[in-house]
């Protein structure tokens, strides 16, 4: 059976997926946590960027809190062109194409796989069609300052809007699928290219000079509301 493959980000209004707990303010309640805890619960696999995992394995084994319990036994599939070997903190380093290699794990055990981050490696597996369910908690706030998931280097898609609901804290969470080729639309193929962030494999139908997007360790203050990270919140 193939296995769900999701994302779970945390945005503006205006697209922007970075650092999500400069602009989260108070809106985030009881309900997003409860949101996270159903993205997360069929979690057996994690898709992750090499400098994401980097810092994230530096940090979250020593932490004692929810997201921790999550991130720190889950299997970690990492994507990168300069990591080899074994990796420690249960990790893999994805040989190969990134997506060819999602979609071959997709058809192998159990449980669902979340990519997490960063955002080019979000954003190019849900242009190259792998990621089947992207979840946008979408804050009323709107920045200039932060990277947005889907810039000028993504092509022009039709999405399906699959659910929509609004939380008493004031989010829209929205849950996208590309739309199926049979309603005209066709994924666009994936181009391996280097991004900014040496080292880092990225794939997209135009190469551009993105580089991989990273997450700092929150302070502890602003870590009960940043455990979204695990669902797929790139910061």
């Amino acid at each position: 059976m193939t296995r769900k493959v999701t994302a779970h980000l945390f945005s503006s209004a205006n697209g922007v997926v970075e650092s999500p707990n400069l602009r989260q303010f108070d809106a985030f309640g009881p309900e997003e946590g409860q949101l996270m805890g159903q993205v997360i619960g069929p979690v057996t696999d994690v898709v992750i960027g090499r400098r994401l995992w980097q810092e994230w394995s530096a940090f979250w084994p020593g932490a004692d809190d929810p997201f921790s319990q999550f991130i720190n036994p889950v299997r970690k599939h990492v994507v990168s062109s300069t990591l080899s070997g074994d990796l420690p903190w249960n990790s893999t380093v994805i040989d190969g194409d990134p997506v060819g290699y999602v979609t071959d794990l997709r058809e192998q055990d159990s449980g669902h796989i979340s990519v997490v981050g960063g955002v080019d490696t979000v954003q190019s597996l849900f242009v190259a069609g792998v990621i089947d369910k992207l979840i946008l908690t979408t804050h009323p706030v709107v920045t200039n300052e932060g990277r947005r998931l889907f810039d000028d280097s993504v092509p022009t898609m039709r999405l399906s809007l699959l659910r929509a609901q609004q939380t008493s804290a004031g989010n829209a969470v929205l849950t996208y699928a590309r739309r199926p080729t049979d309603e005209g639309e066709t994924v666009p193929p994936a181009t391996q290219v280097q991004c900014r962030e040496k080292g880092t494999r990225c794939l997209q139908r135009h190469p551009s000079p993105l580089g991989q997007f990273s997450a700092q360790p929150a302070p502890a203050a602003d870590r009960l509301r940043n455990r979204s990270a695990a669902a797929g919140v790139v910061r």
